[in-house]
C-alpha cells in the first residue's frame, strides 16, 4: 500500500530534481534495480542526501524490490526524509513512526536517522550439520533443527563494521557442551559526517538452538584518530571469550575505562 500510494503522490510532484525523477520514474515502470542505483547515490552517499530520493529508496528497503529488504534502513530513511524540503514529509514521518513502533522497545535504536552506513557482507557460519547463523544487512537468522529464529539489527550513522567473529568453546562446566559465541566489532564515529575519532564498540552474544542471545558489550574498546578507521585490528587484545581455569565459558575485556571479566552462565535451548 505504501508503494502504491507514493506513485500517486509523485505524479502530483514538480520539485524533485531531474536525476532523482529519473530514480522515480524507473521505479514506477518497474525496473527496480535501476531506480536503486540511481536512488541510492542521491540520498545515502551524497553529503547532501536528496530527502526525495531517501524517501523511495526506503520504499524499495520496506518492500525487498531491486535490493535486499532492510527495514531498519528503510525505517531511517523514512525518518531523514521526514523534512520541509520533501512533498512526502508528512507521508515519510507517519511512516518511519510505523516501523519504529512495530520494533518495540529497541525501535530507536533500530530506526537511526542520517547518512548511510556501511553494508555488512553476507556471513555464514555452520555450527553443527543441522545448525547455522546467516549474518546479512539488516538481520541475523538462525536455523536448528528445522526451527528458524530471526533477529533484526541497525546501526549507528556512518558506523564501520569489523568481520564477525564465531568462537566455539568446548567446556566441561556446569555441563560438558559445545557452545557458540559470536562477537561484532564496529567502528562508530564522533560524527557522521566528517568524522576526526572513532571508537570501537564491542558486543558479545550466544547462539542456543535457534535463538541469538546477547550477552555483554562495550560501547567504546579504544578510541583512534583518524579520518577513516583502520580496516584490521588486534581485537582479541581487547575483547575475547574463552574457557577458565574451571571450564566455564567467560569473557574478558581488556581495553577500555572498565577493564573486567565474568563467567557466562549456562542456558541450554528451551
Amino acid at each position: 500500500m505504501r508503494l502504491v500510494a507514493a506513485f500517486v503522490l509523485v505524479a502530483s510532484s514538480a520539485t524533485a530534481q531531474t536525476t532523482t525523477e529519473d530514480g522515480i520514474r524507473a521505479l514506477i515502470r518497474g525496473d527496480y534495480q535501476a531506480a536503486a542505483r540511481i536512488l541510492r547515490p542521491l540520498g545515502e552517499e551524497s553529503p547532501q542526501p536528496d530527502p526525495v530520493a531517501q524517501f523511495f529508496m526506503a520504499i524499495l528497503y520496506d518492500t525487498g524490490q531491486g535490493v535486499a529488504r532492510n527495514g531498519p534502513r528503510a525505517c531511517g530513511l523514512f525518518l531523514s526524509a521526514a523534512t520541509p524540503a520533501n512533498p512526502f514529509m508528512q507521508q515519510s514521518s507517519a511512516i518511519s513512526n510505523l516501523l519504529r513502533d512495530g520494533y518495540g522497545p529497541v525501535g530507536s535504536q533500530l530506526c537511526v536517522s542520517g547518512s548511510r552506513r556501511q553494508d555488512v557482507p553476507t556471513t555464514t557460519f555452520t555450527l553443527a550439520p543441522d545448525h547455522r547463523i546467516v549474518i546479512a544487512d539488516g538481520s541475523i537468522t538462525v536455523t536448528y533443527n528445522g526451527s528458524e529464529g530471526r533477529t533484526m539489527t541497525g546501526g549507528w550513522p556512518g558506523a564501520v563494521p569489523l568481520p564477525f567473529q564465531y568462537t566455539p568453546l568446548d567446556v566441561s562446566r556446569p555441563v560438558a557442551a559445545r557452545r557458540h559465541f559470536i562477537q561484532s566489532f564496529i567502528w562508530v564515529p564522533d560524527a557522521a559526517g566528517k568524522p576526526s575519532t572513532w571508537s570501537l564498540g564491542w558486543m558479545l552474544s550466544e547462539v542456543v538452538g535457534a535463538e541469538l542471545r546477547i550477552i555483554t558489550g562495550e560501547r567504546s574498546l579504544v578510541i583512534v584518530s583518524a579520518p577513516q578507521p583502520p580496516t584490521s585490528y588486534d581485537v582479541a587484545s581487547l575483547a575475547r571469550v574463552r574457557i577458565n581455569a574451571n571450564g566455564e565459558a567467560e569473557w574478558i575485556i581488556v581495553g577500555g575505562t572498565n577493564p573486567r571479566s565474568d563467567v557466562i552462565p549456562w542456558r541450554g535451548p528451551r
